[in-house]
């Protein structure tokens, strides 16, 4: 997830404990991405950004090109990076949601990560499973 005892990072929220997630990862994955291959590269990519989404300001974020970041999740609408990092991964991850599953108008990126960690007291061991396309443009089926 990158260098967090890097002491030049600013944190939102003080510097985040993945010790419990990442327990759970282990206990739960289901695959052995081979080293060197894409899949362990774009799952150790999804990690680091991931959390400088969630922890960090944008412009301390080093696993995106700042200028040309954008983020679409199930085909929805594409988020450049003036909107993004303000909304929220949630919020731009389930904007395709019907209202009443989930209203990303009416939630802010506290709020919606808010709701997240009432539902994932734990953490969220997130496992790639497929890696369809890679960099620049990665496209991937998870659990």
């Amino acid at each position: 997830r990158g260098n967090l005892d890097d002491p030049s990072v600013r944190w939102k929220e003080g510097k985040p404990d993945y010790t419990i997630a990442d327990l759970h990862y282990f206990l739960g994955k289901t695959t052995n991405h081979p080293p060197g291959s894409l899949e362990l590269f774009v799952e150790n990519f999804i990690k680091t950004w991931e959390m400088e989404a969630t922890h960090k300001e944008f412009y301390q974020w080093n696993t995106v090109d700042q200028c040309e970041y954008e983020a679409c999740s199930n085909g929805g609408k594409v988020f450049n990076s003036e909107e993004a990092p303000w909304v929220g991964n949630y919020n731009w991850l389930l904007s395709s949601c019907e209202p009443d599953a989930w209203d990303s108008t009416k939630e802010t990126f506290e709020s919606s990560h808010g709701k997240f960690r009432y539902a994932f007291p734990e953490g969220f061991p997130f496992e790639v499973l497929q890696v369809f396309s890679g960099p620049p443009k990665v496209s991937f089926t998870w659990r």
